[in-house]
């Protein structure tokens, strides 16, 4: 019963505290009219999520933050995204990556206008996940896999747009922005349809958007996925001592104070940033057999003479030089297998108390990805149901997990190192 009351909250209101017309529907994205943000009282005193210089993440308070989060479908399945809370937290996850979808950009096969809702839906989502104690990841997934930079700009306008801002803001203490999923598709060593090379590109457009999310006021901890559909290390790896310096004077010249950490005796120290790098283990990435992998182990200008040459970097040598750089890390997305072919995903699992790791994901990939479900069958969105279990003083049964979900759960939670 514990989380029930705030998922009855989620579907029959809303959001306890917001008040809307009796004849709203859950269904579908419901007009805006009756329903406004406003923001909420002594917001320069609310804290964010933080980094240190020891590369490690810490939460509003102060303590450190690792990741043992799933990937949630919301923009796709928006109510059975909402019952599916309840047990996402009952299964032992702290956070919880959502799929959003920016309601200026559409495309094909990512976000089109039935993947769009309102921000009332995102603001009492994200309040329905605080209540169940699950972190949440808000991640934008228009601009997945585009080389275009001005996607990557679309989706920066969405978060510093005011209307936006003020529901960010309202959950900034237990909100992380993953500003753009997979945006930059092209690798390092190749070169994109304009003719610069991926991880220049990938920098340049980066710099840009800090500059406006910090201008707008944003105080947030960022998440950059890093370049080749963010299974390509090296952007993050060459470029990442950069972002973390820009962001750091972004932050100093908005307000010396948001540039450091809450320190309690000597346990924190100050923080020279605010951005957290991301990664997604795949077949690529993850491929078991290092010798097909496709990311090469060169950093610098890559020489397109020399295109595809040289050691191949796979999860190993990622963590290896992760741990030398001290980058703030997380494993944004992995699953056990992709398109049929296996992934290395327990050495994601080896290194969990390193960094932290977001499964993909809870239910609703296609026919052809349906082994990546950490559920076999999706939440139930029948109404009448939800509301027996609060008539009965009982809640929703526990869901059946795949065979990757049990092993998942099994492997993160009672692993033995």
């Amino acid at each position: 019963m514990k989380y029930l009351y705030f998922l009855l909250c989620f579907l029959f209101s809303y959001g306890c505290t917001s008040v809307v017309n009796e004849d709203s529907q859950i269904k579908g994205t419901p007009a805006d009219s009756d329903w406004k943000c406003i923001p909420k009282d002594n917001l320069e005193e609310t804290e964010s999520f933080t980094t240190g210089e020891d590369g490690k993440i810490y939460d509003a308070a102060g303590n450190e933050f690792l990741h043992r989060g799933v990937n949630m479908p919301v923009a796709y399945y928006l109510d059975e995204s909402v019952n599916a809370i309840p047990a996402v937290a009952d299964a032992g996850f702290n956070s919880v990556r959502l799929v959003w979808c920016a309601d200026n950009l559409e495309r094909a096969g990512r976000c089109t206008e039935k993947d769009m809702h309102s921000l009332q839906y995102l603001d009492s989502y994200l309040s329905a996940l605080a209540g169940n104690k699950l972190v949440a990841v808000l991640n934008l997934q228009n601009a997945t896999g585009s080389d275009d930079v001005n996607y990557l700009n679309l989706m920066v306008e969405y978060l510093t747009r005011d209307d936006v801002k003020c529901v960010l803001n309202n959950h900034r203490e237990n909100l992380q922005i993953n500003i753009a999923n997979e945006w930059y598709g092209t690798w390092v060593d190749e070169v994109d349809e304009k003719g610069g090379y991926g991880g220049n590109t990938w920098f340049d457009g980066y710099i840009d958007a800090l500059d406006k999310l910090r201008g707008a006021g944003l105080k947030h901890q960022f998440i950059i996925d890093t370049c080749g559909w963010g299974q390509d290390p090296r952007c993050m790896l060459e470029f990442g001592d950069q972002l973390l310096a820009h962001d750091a004077e972004l932050l100093i010249e908005g307000d010396s104070d948001d540039a450091k950490l809450l320190v309690s005796g000597d346990s924190l120290p100050k923080v020279h940033s605010n951005i957290v790098f991301s990664a997604h283990v795949y077949d690529t990435l993850g491929d078991p057999d290092p010798e097909e992998a496709h990311v090469y182990d060169t950093l610098g200008d890559p020489d397109p003479e020399e295109k595809g040459d040289g050691g191949k970097i796979y999860l190993d040598s990622m963590y290896e030089k992760l741990k030398e750089t001290k980058l703030p890390f997380i494993v944004g997305e992995f699953a056990s297998t992709h398109y049929g072919n296996k992934v290395d995903w327990l050495k994601v699992i080896e290194e969990k108390d390193n960094y932290g790791l977001i499964a993909w994901s809870w239910f609703g990939n296609s026919y052809d990805l349906e082994q990546l479900d950490i559920i076999k069958k999706m939440p139930s969105t029948d109404m009448a149901k939800v509301q027996s279990f609060s008539d009965d003083g009982g809640e929703p049964p526990a869901p059946e997990y795949s065979e990757f979900g049990g092993n998942l759960i099994n492997e993160i939670f009672h692993y033995e190192s």
